[in-house]
């Protein structure tokens, strides 16, 4: 995928939420698009690059934008983040914390890698988080890691673990954002 796609992608969602009257925006939630832009979304970027790849999804991948219209009302607060780490994992989503009505959950997303892959596995990831929404018993690493013993299995050791439903959402979003027509 190339930079004047994803540019294109992210300046017609940005035209559409500025083309939206205040007095619908008042009566409406805004779309997955808008969302993220906004100061209490529950999907936050935490940097330049994970907001890139937030809004490509977001505008490329109807299952990315449906999963972030889904987190939004749910407790779970999803930030991401996209940088180098030292695992040979692409990305990966820890609980941090939960108190009160909320839960904070971090995705993380290896760079460097391209476009496309970064998008891909932001989907998987985002659907982990989803399974964590769904999941209320989930507050810290024990409650994580006993709910993917349950429903998923143990990759590599180490803690990291898989769900079959994950692997099939990034499948998905990956033949999403390779038919993006947004140039």
């Amino acid at each position: 995928m190339t930079s004047s796609r994803f540019g294109a992608a992210l300046m017609a969602a940005g035209l559409a939420v500025m083309a939206l009257p205040p007095h619908l925006a008042a009566d409406q939630q805004p779309d997955p698009a808008a969302s993220v832009l906004l100061s209490h979304s529950h999907v936050r970027a935490f940097d330049k690059v994970a907001l890139q790849v937030l809004q490509a999804a977001v505008a490329c991948s109807p299952t990315v934008a449906r999963m972030v219209s889904e987190l939004q009302a749910s407790d779970l607060i999803v930030g991401i983040e996209a940088h180098s780490f030292r695992t040979k994992v692409a990305g990966e989503l820890r609980i941090l914390a939960a108190s009160g009505g909320a839960r904070h959950v971090r995705i993380r997303l290896q760079t460097p890698n391209s476009m496309e892959d970064l998008l891909w596995i932001l989907g998987h990831e985002l659907h982990h988080a989803m399974e964590v929404a769904g999941a209320p018993e989930v507050r810290d690493q024990a409650t994580q890691r006993a709910f993917f013993v349950r429903v998923g299995w143990e990759r590599d050791g180490g803690g990291r673990f898989e769900t079959e439903a994950a692997v099939e959402a990034g499948r998905l979003v990956a033949r999403e954002v390779a038919g993006c027509r947004t140039r």
